[in-house]
Parts: C-alpha cells; sequence; structure tokens
C-alpha cells in the first residue's frame, strides 16, 4: 500500500492563538502589578506609624530615666533642648526629625498630677527587725508626660497623629 503525499501532521500555534494566550496572560498580570504597588504605599504608611511609635517611645522613656527635678514641666514644653543637669543621663529631643523620609514633629507636654487628697497611701512592707515595723508610702504626687506627634501620610496627604503619655512618681 501506498502512503498518499500531501496528508502531514502539521503542529504549532497560529497568530491568532498567540494574540488571545498574550492578551489572556496580560488581564491576568496587570492586576497583580497593582497590587505591588499598593503593597508597598502600605508598607510605607506602617513604617512611619512604626517610626513615630518607637521615636516617641524613646524620647519618653529617656525622659522618664531623668531625676523628676530635671523634667521640664510645661504645655507644650520648648523643645530642641537637652534636658538634664548631669551630663551623663540628659536627653535632647527635637521638634522636628526625618525618617524614612518623613518628617515627623513632635510636642511634648508634662504636668503634675495629684492623687486624690481623701485617699489613704498605699503602704509597702519591708524586711522589719522583730518586733519592729517598717514601711514606705507610695507618692501622692506624679508627673504626667504626654509626647504628640504628628506626620503627613503618603497615602492620603492628611496628617496623621499619635499620642503616647506615661506617668513618673515625682521622686524629688
Amino acid at each position: 500500500m501506498g502512503r498518499c503525499g500531501g496528508a502531514r501532521s502539521l503542529r504549532g500555534l497560529t497568530l491568532v492563538e498567540v494574540v488571545i494566550g498574550m492578551t489572556i496572560f496580560a488581564f491576568a498580570v496587570v492586576p497583580l502589578v497593582g497590587l505591588f504597588g499598593r503593597g508597598t504605599t502600605f508598607t510605607q504608611v506602617n513604617a512611619d506609624h512604626l517610626s513615630a511609635m518607637h521615636s516617641s517611645s524613646s524620647y519618653l522613656r529617656a525622659l522618664m530615666g531623668l531625676p523628676g527635678r530635671d523634667i521640664p514641666l510645661g504645655s507644650p514644653v520648648e523643645l530642641n533642648k537637652t534636658f538634664g543637669s548631669d551630663p551623663a543621663n540628659c536627653v535632647l529631643i527635637p521638634s522636628s526629625a526625618v525618617i524614612n523620609g518623613t518628617e515627623f514633629t513632635y510636642r511634648l507636654r508634662t504636668r503634675y498630677v495629684t492623687r486624690d487628697a481623701d485617699e489613704t497611701d498605699f503602704w509597702f512592707d519591708t524586711m522589719p527587725d522583730p518586733d519592729h515595723t517598717a514601711s514606705l508610702t507610695a507618692y501622692k504626687q506624679y508627673f504626667r508626660l504626654e509626647m504628640e506627634v504628628l506626620w503627613t501620610s503618603k497615602m492620603s496627604g492628611t496628617t496623621e497623629r499619635l499620642n503616647l503619655f506615661v506617668y513618673k512618681a515625682d521622686l524629688g
């Protein structure tokens, strides 16, 4: 038996099939590329919040380490100064700082907060000698240190705000 000469199996893609495949691929990839850009923006927004939280909490921790006489009082406190009378234990708090391309503005407010005078003191027993009582009273006067951080959001262009506050007993 002989073979007919013209019937040969051809394999390959036509131009129409290639164009349809590229169109389907483009419709799938374009939204994914958009997600990458959006994810980068959200990462920057989160980084700004973390930078604001970290910087302001470190300034508040440094102020907490100062003796009560060195803590500035005011609402607001003038910044761009060094606080603390001991050169080994002092802190410089700026009024603004640029971190990772974002400018942060700081405001510090400190004031005294007094416990209710009608409340009795807390008493803590230490290790007394036999037949002897020793105790310490809790302090009735505290500092309230409040740090406010402001920056402009890269996502919406609005001003973002973070407030942190701590209390410190006035030890003298």
